[in-house]
């Protein structure tokens, strides 16, 4: 198999299985609503902060040790994905490496952290199969991600909202 091929395979592989993961290990859509509910008690306690809305205020100081525990629950629910990605990528890193040994391709643009630092992002870059499938799950990642986020997600919305024929 062309080496290009085989590791941009295990990339899209990877790639999918790890947002897979995010979606329902990680609960993505948790994290939203959580998010949603922090963001809104902000928003009222800064609302009531300048209105200096004393009642408003002490209503919301109440609720706050609720919505911590929402915040901290939102900081930990994606690390419960990264327990099984982490050790993940680096059985997959090891096998491309094992397998693909002496692979190297020169990309047009550089993602190594000293190009990212020297802004030299736009320069030709020289990538092992490591940083190849690196580089390459970067990109199925953000495509696959783009596609699940505004296609997938909008026709299981679409569907619930759909009216269901009576039985």
């Amino acid at each position: 198999m062309d080496p290009i091929l085989g590791i941009a395979l295990v990339a899209l592989v990877f790639s999918a299985v790890s947002i897979f993961l995010n979606h329902k290990v990680g609960g993505r859509k948790k994290v939203k609503e959580l998010q949603k509910e922090v963001n809104d008690f902000q928003k009222n306690f800064e609302k009531a902060t300048k209105e200096k809305d004393e009642k408003e205020i002490q209503r919301l100081k109440n609720i706050e040790p609720e919505v911590m525990k929402k915040m901290q629950e939102m900081l930990l629910l994606p690390i419960k994905s990264m327990v099984i990605i982490l050790p993940l990528f680096f059985i997959v890193i090891a096998g491309i490496e094992y397998f693909f040994h002496g692979f190297s391709i020169v990309l047009p643009i550089g993602i190594h952290p000293n190009e990212i630092f020297a802004l030299k992002l736009l320069e030709p870059s020289t990538y092992g199969p490591r940083g190849f499938f690196i580089f390459t799950s970067i990109i199925f990642n953000l495509v696959l991600e783009f596609g699940y986020s505004n296609i997938v997600e909008k026709m299981l919305k679409a569907n619930k909202e759909k009216p269901q024929p009576p039985k």
